[in-house]
C-alpha cells in the first residue's frame, strides 16, 4: 500500500493498542468482527491485526462511490483485503446485515443529519436510533462495540443513542497521540452490550 494508507494503518494500530491498555480490554482471537461504514477498508489490515478474528467483513452503504480513474470503494476495498484470510467487504446497508457477530467497530458513525448530506447520501439513511439497536441485535451476548467520534459533541449524542439501545460505556478517552493529526481530536470508546435489543 502506498506511504499514506500505510501510516492511516499504523497510527490504528497504534491507537487500538494504546486504548486497550487503558480500557483493560483484550480481546481473544478468534472473534467474528464487523467493521461499519469501511468506505474503501484502506485499514482493514490494522484491525485483523488488532483482532485476529475468525471472521471479518467490512460494510459500506456507498460502495459504489466512483473515484478518479473508475475506481470504486468497492474495487479499492477488494485490492486491500485480497492478502487477508477470512475477510470479505460487502455494500450494504448495515441493517439489512443479520449474521451473528462478538464485536463491532464502528469509526465515525452519522448521528448528526448534516453529516450525512456533507458525504451525498440520501437523507433517509439518516436513522442512527435504528442501527444502534440493529447492532445490538446481532451482537453476542456481552458483545462488544468499538466506537471512535469525531470530538465530544458527536460522542454525546452517540452515547445517548447507545444506552438506549441496550449497550453499556466500558471505557473512554479523548485521543490526542498517535501518528496522524486531527482537526478535532477523536473521542474513542468501548461499549458492552448489557441486554437483549
Amino acid at each position: 500500500m502506498n506511504a499514506v494508507n500505510a501510516l492511516r494503518n499504523y497510527h490504528l494500530l497504534a491507537l487500538l493498542n494504546d486504548v486497550s491498555g487503558q480500557f483493560y480490554w483484550y480481546p481473544r482471537p478468534g472473534l467474528r468482527i464487523v467493521d461499519v461504514g469501511s468506505k474503501n477498508f484502506c485499514y482493514a489490515q490494522a484491525l485483523h491485526a488488532f483482532f485476529e478474528p475468525q471472521s471479518f467483513v467490512g460494510i459500506e452503504l456507498d460502495g459504489w462511490h466512483l473515484y478518479r480513474g473508475f475506481y470504486t470503494n468497492a474495487s479499492y476495498a477488494d485490492f486491500y483485503i485480497k492478502p487477508l484470510p477470512n475477510t470479505n467487504y460487502q455494500v450494504m446497508n448495515f441493517k439489512s446485515y443479520h449474521q451473528p457477530t462478538d464485536g463491532i467497530v464502528w469509526c465515525f458513525p452519522f448521528v448528526i443529519k448534516e453529516d450525512v448530506l456533507d458525504w451525498y447520501l440520501p437523507l433517509h439513511t439518516f436513522e442512527p436510533e435504528t442501527l444502534f439497536h440493529h447492532a445490538a441485535e446481532i451482537l453476542s451476548p456481552k458483545g462488544f462495540m468499538f466506537m471512535i467520534n469525531s470530538g465530544e459533541d458527536e460522542f454525546e449524542i452517540a452515547s445517548d443513542l447507545l444506552c438506549r439501545a441496550g449497550f453499556s460505556q466500558a471505557g473512554m478517552t479523548v485521543y490526542s497521540d498517535g501518528l496522524l493529526t486531527k482537526k478535532i481530536t477523536p473521542t474513542v470508546s468501548l461499549w458492552i452490550r448489557t441486554e437483549a435489543a
